[in-house]
């Protein structure tokens, strides 16, 4: 593809072969002024059309582009968020609000997304949703985690991950479902 500079000097060479003007007027000044904005048009539309040259043929596509032309045929794997159950501890009849934020050791937050209220045995199972998607949110049944919202009276500050967290996945990046597609069509 030709570069912006090469666009723009040869439409003015263009232009000025044909209005051939002789001495620096206001037309000259003109000429160089249209020849410029030509240039930009056509440059602009160079760079669509390479664009649009690679996202058309499905072994060149990318992002967006590559899995719209395999979707019916290969679904993509987009990432997907963790969720799963925590058990908390407090004072039996105290409420815990919806929207309390519980985080890992490792920097990960999850929340609750209905209000909950302590069993009479002191403790509640609530469902939690990661708030990130991908596997690292993932946790084991046992793992702990601490409340880092509003801290709520009667309630303790730590919690235990009750069934897995689980159900986190990774997307796949171009490279990986391209390659998927291309095993799909070996097979």
């Amino acid at each position: 593809m030709r570069t912006l500079e090469e666009i723009k000097n040869k439409i003015y060479n263009q232009f000025h072969s044909k209005l051939n003007p002789l001495e620096n007027t206001p037309k000259y000044d003109l000429v160089k002024i249209i020849s410029d904005v030509e240039a930009g048009i056509y440059f602009s539309l160079l760079g669509d059309i390479e664009f649009l040259k690679k996202q058309i043929f499905p072994d060149t596509a990318e992002k967006e582009y590559l899995r719209a032309h395999w979707a019916d045929i290969v679904p993509p794997l987009y990432p997907e968020t963790a969720s799963g159950t925590l058990i908390v501890k407090g004072v039996a009849g105290v409420s815990l609000p919806a929207g309390c934020i519980f985080s890992s050791p490792q920097g990960k937050t999850y929340s609750n997304y209905k209000s909950y209220i302590i069993g009479i045995d002191g403790t509640v199972e609530i469902e939690v949703q990661a708030e990130n998607m991908g596997s690292d949110s993932n946790l084991k049944s046992g793992s702990k985690l601490t409340l880092s919202s509003n801290l709520i009276a009667n309630i303790e500050s730590e919690a235990t991950v009750g069934k897995n967290i689980a159900g986190g996945t990774d997307g796949e990046s171009d490279e990986q479902y391209l390659a998927r597609v291309m095993n799909y069509y070996k097979n």
